[in-house]
């Protein structure tokens, strides 16, 4: 190996506290996302009021949109009894991210793993983080596809086949965090 792998661990070490540095520094801004205040957090606030209520998708399409981002953010307004919380999940799963990709680049031997961790690290700063915090459920969508790439990616270097129904789920849960993704 031309690096060593002190030189990686160390470099893993500087980008995580580089990135979770940033990515406070994006979330202390005090405007938030355009579809966040427009219907994100309104959405939240319905859910956390009345819960879940059966039909209402039949009077506007719109009304059913909902994601788990909803749903979670709605759990986070109940337990804290602030909505401002909410806008900080995409910070934490953010940051869990970091976290992983950078103990998974310690750990990693493969070359296209490192790689593919390496180039999605700046897919964290979308549009939606740039401008302050979001619930753009863009992000946890991303992180999701990122992490299941990798383990995908590593079952073909061991040469095993993923199971159709881990395929079915995966795409499952990703769909159900961006409903959107499928159109």
């Amino acid at each position: 190996m031309i690096i060593s792998t002190n030189y990686i661990k160390g470099i893993c070490v500087v980008a995580f506290f580089a990135l979770c540095v940033a990515l406070l520094f994006n979330f202390s801004n005090t405007s938030i996302g355009y579809d966040t205040g427009l219907y994100h957090l309104q959405k939240i606030q319905w859910l956390s009021e009345y819960g879940h209520v059966p039909g209402l998708t039949n009077l506007d399409g719109r009304l059913g949109f909902y994601s788990l981002y909803f749903y979670l953010g709605a759990v986070v307004v109940w337990i804290t009894s602030s909505p401002e919380f909410t806008l900080y999940i995409n910070l934490v799963a953010s940051i869990l991210f970091v976290s992983w990709a950078c103990f998974q680049l310690i750990r990693t031997d493969s070359f296209a793993l490192s790689i593919l961790l390496l180039l999605s690290l700046p897919g964290l700063f979308f549009y939606e983080n740039l401008i302050g915090p979001s619930l753009s459920q863009d992000i946890g969508a991303y992180i999701l596809l990122v992490v299941f790439l990798f383990y995908y990616l590593r079952l073909f270097e061991q040469e095993k086949t993923p199971s159709f129904w881990w395929i079915s789920a995966t795409i499952a849960l990703i769909v159900s965090i961006k409903m959107s993704m499928i159109f």
